[in-house]
């Protein structure tokens, strides 16, 4: 819930056109999911970011990054704010550590171990000007 509300707080930056105003990049955007999630454990280098835009509502696509060797691939990410009016999701993902393997408990979905949550926000951006 941590993730998901950071993540939704964050990407109202770039709904109001704040975070394009501002310039910012892909590091300092996670910079600012990681600074409201400080429960994640190395949350700058663990958590991925994927922004993009898209065309429709229609059109939005969420793939999974798990392989199906049960490896998550963020190969592809990227960081595109868009302008006003434009469709945009943000998707978070950060892969966590989970120790409950050690009471004969698996709550890991990918083969190293941990456990990937996910947080996403999809929003069309207010008609900003810039």
């Amino acid at each position: 819930q941590t993730l998901e509300t950071a993540v939704d707080n964050t990407a109202r930056l770039i709904r109001t056109g704040q975070a394009q105003e501002d310039g910012l990049t892909g590091a300092t955007f996670k910079a600012k999911v990681c600074s409201q999630v400080i429960i994640l454990p190395n949350c700058i280098g663990g958590l991925q970011i994927d922004v993009r835009t898209y065309s429709s509502f229609s059109a939005l696509t969420i793939t999974n990054p798990i392989d199906s060797k049960g490896t998550a691939d963020y190969s592809t990410f990227t960081y595109n704010a868009g302008h006003g009016g434009d469709i945009v999701m943000v998707r978070a993902y950060y892969e966590w550590p989970t120790f409950s393997r050690l009471l004969g408990l698996n709550f890991a979905n990918l083969t190293n171990g941990n456990h990937l949550l996910a947080a996403v926000a999809a929003f069309r951006n207010e008609p900003f000007a810039w």
